[in-house]
């Protein structure tokens, strides 16, 4: 009778542990958990670039708010992983961003940042304009929900972007070309659309009321190299596979800019809808 028991509870138990090691086995049809619906796998996307999400956040050094409610909302991004594919250009414009006094003489205005804060109609600081996608018929989005709109943006891109550059630091000259690939067919026209923005700026900031003399300014747009709405790429219905290159007129950097801080953005977006389908960056000096 002992002997009985000991095979019977050894076959239990090996039944047991059976079941657990057979969870393990996930045939390539069963990739998924079960009970939930099975996504399936477009092979054309796998060819695709992956997508980067452009970031553009409207500020200004005299608003006190500002500091506080970027770093959370750029904290969100980090702690969601978001931030290694955001690109991000911060807009001085608005109110806030006009020089006064004997502090806040620099301006960091820009005339073509002045027509993307009156083309979004931008209106409560700091404010981000994610891919420039609307939400709830708005552009701007709080800081706090930088994370859930970046986190919606797909993570393949039908266009990528390539750029080059020669700089000439003895003259300051930047010349900018890009090479982009189509991974699908388009039925707007694309246009592309380049920007010089500096990093690393110290300068005077209020912050909760108070004002600190050498605030570091990050991701400044400095200027563009094309107007507000881009210059044309591709033309509509253009077919997947085919390749577009663009020359954009070259640039002399300002004596004040310190070019070793100094990056390029080129965004590629619908002519039609104005969304940023790519975006890609590279400083001036590697």
């Amino acid at each position: 009778m002992k002997k009985k028991k000991i095979v019977r509870y050894t076959s239990i138990v090996f039944l047991a542990i059976s079941s657990l090691f057979s969870c393990d086995i996930i045939k390539k049809e069963q990739v998924y958990e079960q009970g939930s619906t099975p996504i399936p796998i477009n092979p054309a996307d796998s060819a695709k670039p992956d997508r980067k999400v452009f970031l553009e956040i409207f500020t200004g050094y005299k608003c006190t708010n500002c500091p506080a409610q970027t770093k959370e909302g750029l904290e969100g991004l980090a702690a969601s992983k978001l931030s290694e594919k955001t690109v991000i250009m911060k807009i001085h414009q608005g109110f806030f961003a006009k020089p006064s006094g004997s502090k806040f003489k620099l301006d960091f205005q820009t005339q073509v940042g002045n027509t993307l804060g009156t083309k979004f109609a931008i209106l409560g600081y700091p404010t981000g304009i994610v891919d420039r996608k609307q939400f709830n018929s708005s552009y701007s989005v709080s800081p706090s929900d930088w994370r859930s709109k970046v986190g919606l943006v797909p993570t393949k891109a039908d266009v990528d972007i390539k750029i080059s550059k020669v700089y000439d630091a003895t003259g300051r000259n930047l010349k900018i070309s890009i090479v982009s690939s189509l991974y699908s067919n388009t039925i707007n026209k694309l246009n592309a659309s380049a920007y010089i923005v500096e990093d690393s700026i110290s300068y005077w900031q209020v912050d909760d009321g108070v004002d600190i003399p050498n605030f570091i300014h990050r991701h400044v747009l400095r200027d563009a190299f094309s107007s507000a709405n881009g210059e044309d790429l591709f033309a509509a219905n253009a077919t997947k596979g085919i390749k577009a290159s663009k020359e954009f007129t070259p640039y002399t950097l300002k004596p004040e800019w310190n070019d070793k801080h100094c990056e390029i953005i080129v965004i590629i977006t619908d002519a039609v809808t104005g969304e940023v389908l790519q975006v890609e960056e590279a400083k001036v000096i590697e």
